[in-house]
C-alpha cells in the first residue's frame, strides 16, 4: 500500500502521515513511498490506542503522537554562587 493511499482511507494529510511513519522509524520519502503490512499494522495499532485515548478523529490522534514524541525542552538552573556553575572555556589538546 502506498501513503497516499493510507492517508486517504484515514481521512488525514498525506504530509501528517509521514511525520508520523518517520517518527515511528518508518523509512518514507514522499507520499508515493510504498509500506509493507507490517509497517501499516504497526502505524494502525499506535492510532488505535490514541483512538482509545480519547482522540476520536484519526487526525488528532496522529497529531497526539507527534506532540508525545517531541522533546521538551529541559531548563537546568545553575546553582548561585556555585565555583562550578560558571561558565568555563573548553580547550582541546593539539587542536
Amino acid at each position: 500500500m502506498r501513503v497516499q493511499e493510507l492517508a486517504r482511507d484515514l481521512g488525514v494529510e498525506a504530509d501528517t502521515l509521514i511525520a508520523l511513519l518517520r517518527q515511528r522509524g518508518i523509512p518514507v520519502t514522499g507520499a508515493r513511498s510504498a509500506i509493507n503490512d507490517a509497517q501499516q499494522a504497526k502505524v494502525l495499532a499506535k492510532i488505535e490506542r490514541e483512538r482509545r485515548a480519547g482522540h476520536s478523529d484519526p487526525a488528532k490522534a496522529i497529531q497526539a503522537v507527534l506532540e508525545e514524541a517531541r522533546p521538551h525542552p529541559v531548563v537546568v538552573a545553575a546553582a548561585a554562587g556555585h565555583p562550578k556553575s560558571r561558565h568555563r572555556s573548553l580547550r582541546f589538546n593539539g587542536v
